[in-house]
């Protein structure tokens, strides 16, 4: 049975799952690093994914392998929903937003060096302060949003 009051709780957790450093590509890169060196390099800090069709704006901070990654978000955000007892046809907008601090100076950055261990270090994603809140829209018009804190603070 369908559940509305899942839909908030999944698509946090489901933009937990995404943000956090164990969404890589067979090549190592890490999605949430490769989101930052494209707001950073376009100096585009904030940046909207839509999860039911994957698109990425702005077009201007699309890359190869952003677009890449991009591609599987709308399969694996429904699946994502059926697990919590949820359809993708229950939800009319879904959107990841992320919004980058891309001043903030190296007091400001973690030190995860000694808390997370990554197999090929050239590839681990950069340490940045961001801010990211999932929204969704029901069939109802009813809107479900939650924030969600950045990969290395869990």
């Amino acid at each position: 049975m369908e559940k509305y009051k899942h839909l908030k709780g999944a698509a946090h957790n489901w933009a937990h799952s995404f943000l956090s450093i164990e969404n890589f590509d067979a090549q190592g890169n890490y999605f949430i690093g490769l989101l930052y060196v494209a707001a950073k390099y376009n100096n585009a800090p904030k940046l909207v994914i839509n999860l039911l069709n994957g698109d990425l704006s702005p077009n201007s901070a699309v890359t190869h392998e952003l677009s890449q990654f991009s591609k599987s978000i709308p399969w694996e955000f429904s699946k994502f929903l059926l697990k919590h007892s949820c359809n993708a046809n229950m939800v009319k907008h879904a959107r990841l937003e992320l919004e980058f601090n891309l001043n903030a100076s190296d007091q400001e950055l973690p030190d995860i060096s000694s808390t997370f261990i990554f197999a090929n270090k050239s590839k681990a994603p950069a340490q940045c302060i961001y801010t990211a809140k999932v929204i969704l829209i029901d069939d109802k018009n009813k809107e479900h949003n939650a924030k969600v804190e950045e990969w290395w603070k869990y």
